[in-house]
């Protein structure tokens, strides 16, 4: 059998190249391995040299340090850069005196990048535990293109490829002959100082297809030996989300029994299936709107229920909170919490259909109600998923307005501007809207602790504790620490097993006494290298999970892809049930 270090040493790894996202295949069998973060710094290993790399007009430009100083523009709170040697960049970063959601440098030129495949660059960082992820973008007229990218071990270079349908879109962009800036954002988890480079960013070239095939060929084998060699581990929590209601193929192509026993053949012992939302359920409820689809297909919690019996699998309800879903909830449901002032508006004053307003009354009500009746229907667990607002820029209806005066004791003369200008009344701001998510949690746990004891509360959450309770009023730590959920599930959906551990380290911290099960998202990958790299990818991030000491893992979503990846794990990673 091949070792990941022979495969290391094979045609495909010298040339050194890591795809982003899909073929991470440089560090796709090490990436695992635990690192220690005892000094913040380090000394930058020696730049990879260009080679034949057609470096972009404007990364030849830099050939000294006047040269850098001229064409970098670091953001708010962050360092500048500095030269290195022609066409490498240092990016120093300081965490410790700021509270800046990332370090970003802006390198503005003009560019047509049509004819061009993608980007490809060398990078490295000192420290990953200090980020959350890093992401490369593109102006093009009034927006940006967008990529992340993931180095996978600290100190070391790694060369990351980008191709152009990696890229995700934001705001109205010009197209890729109009490119006037390229930004590298790398994103904060950490309080700490370390140092970022990059060199040698190029356009990227092409392939031949036979050449191409080869090295597809070559890599599958080894990784189904590496897949099959992965040791197990039992005893371990292992559960999927599935957003469907009536489970894999959405009930065409499976039934709930069909699904769940795949799943527990598969060696998983837990479900979360996705059964209610803002406004409605899919079973009878006496709390929300039943779809249409119970009567003419049944009750989906009954049948799941069902299944989790027959064949030994918990069933952890997920309900999606406070939005209703464009297509899911009856419109004349939307249209009356619309009439009662009951949905979120923007900042700007635009309304928000899709979304119930956290801070009134009656919508926390309906959350409480529709969860604690959840919980008297015998499931295992009930799970809070879209337990936060939507982002910064929500919810400033008249409503909020009214209750925010009464919390904070006093009059707005400039709402909503009034609570971002004033410092004190922005920390203000920040407190309310966190206490009308954390009023739901309390609510819930008291209730169900005492009207459903053994019945479990859990969470999905975002992946930055230090920052989600300000971002999305998502106070999730602590929750936590008082004892409302009895796990957590931060969605860590990064395809780099080094930034995957990095957030878990952070995030274990938070936890507290609340067992941390990671979110694995499988279904959020870029899927275009198969489902054996998409094996090789969850099982990087549960062997992660167990170097932790964590209990176990949530991977997202159970779906075709997750049908197609889970026999591979079966081979060995959860071999032993």
């Amino acid at each position: 059998m091949k070792t990941p270090q022979n495969w290391k040493t094979g045609a495909l790894l010298r040339k050194g190249v890591c795809t982003l996202g899909a073929a991470l295949v440089a560090g796709a069998v090490c990436a695992a391995d635990v690192v220690t973060h005892e000094a913040p710094l380090f000394s930058l290993p020696e730049t990879p040299a260009a080679g034949g790399a057609r470096l972009l007009p404007a990364w030849a430009a830099l050939t000294n340090a006047a040269a850098v100083a001229d064409a970098f523009t670091p953001g708010e709170s962050t360092l500048p850069a500095e030269f290195i040697a022609p066409g490498a960049v240092r990016l120093p970063v300081n965490f410790t005196a700021t509270k800046a959601e990332r370090a970003t440098w802006d390198l503005k030129f003009r560019c047509d990048l049509r004819s061009e495949l993608g980007i490809e660059f060398d990078f490295v960082c000192g420290d990953l535990s200090q980020f959350t992820s890093f992401c490369c973008y593109f102006k093009s007229g009034k927006g940006w293109y967008k990529a992340t990218f993931a180095p996978d071990e600290d100190g070391v270079w790694r060369h990351v490829r980008v191709p152009k349908s990696r890229f995700r879109k934001e705001g109205e962009v010009g197209g890729w002959d109009r490119v006037t800036t390229m930004r590298i954002s790398c994103w904060r988890a950490g309080t700490n100082r370390t140092v970022c480079a990059i060199a040698n960013v190029a356009a990227s070239g092409r392939e031949s297809a036979s050449e191409r095939e080869r090295m597809r060929k070559e890599r599958r084998t080894v990784l189904l030996d590496w897949l099959a060699d992965r040791p197990s581990k039992a005893g371990e929590h292992r559960a999927f989300w599935c957003h469907s209601a009536r489970g894999l193929g959405g009930g065409h192509t499976h039934t709930w029994d069909s699904t769940i026993r795949f799943l527990k053949e598969m060696g998983f012992n837990a479900v979360l299936p996705n059964l209610c939302w803002g406004g409605v359920a899919f079973y009878d409820s006496k709390v929300l709107p039943v779809s249409p689809d119970v009567a003419t297909r049944g009750d989906a919690l009954k049948e799941c229920l069902a299944a989790c019996r027959a064949h030994g699998v918990k069933c952890h309800v997920w309900k999606v909170c406070w939005k209703m879903g464009r297509t899911r909830t009856a419109q004349a449901f939307a249209d009356r919490m619309a009439a009662e002032s009951r949905v979120q508006k923007s900042f700007n004053g635009a309304e928000d259909r899709l979304w119930l307003c956290p801070s009134h009354p009656d919508n926390q009500k309906l959350e409480i109600d529709a969860m604690c009746e959840l919980a008297r229907m015998g499931v295992d667990g009930i799970h809070f998923d879209y337990i936060r607002y939507p982002d910064a820029g929500h919810c400033f209806c008249s409503g909020c307005r009214a209750r925010f005066e009464a919390f904070a004791g006093a009059a707005l003369t400039n709402w909503p501007a009034q609570v971002r200008a004033d410092a004190a009344l922005a920390l203000k701001w920040a407190e309310f809207r966190a206490s009308n998510i954390t009023a739901v949690v309390r609510a819930v746990a008291a209730r169900v602790r005492a009207e459903a004891p053994g019945v479990e509360i859990s969470a999905a959450v975002f992946r930055n504790p230090a920052t989600d309770a300000t971002r999305v009023a998502q106070d999730w730590p602590r929750w936590c620490r008082e004892g409302w959920l009895d796990f957590v599930c931060p969605m860590d959906y990064i395809e780099s097993a080094a930034m995957f551990k990095s957030q878990a380290r952070m995030q274990r911290d938070a936890a507290g006494k609340a067992r941390l099960y990671p979110g694995i998202g499988l279904s959020c990958w870029m899927n275009d290298d198969g489902e054996v790299e998409d094996g090789v990818r969850i099982a990087k991030q549960i062997q992660v999970v167990r170097d932790l000491g964590l209990g176990g893992f949530t991977v997202f979503n159970l779906d075709r892809r997750a049908e197609a990846a889970l026999p591979l794990l079966r081979l060995g990673v959860t071999k032993d049930d």
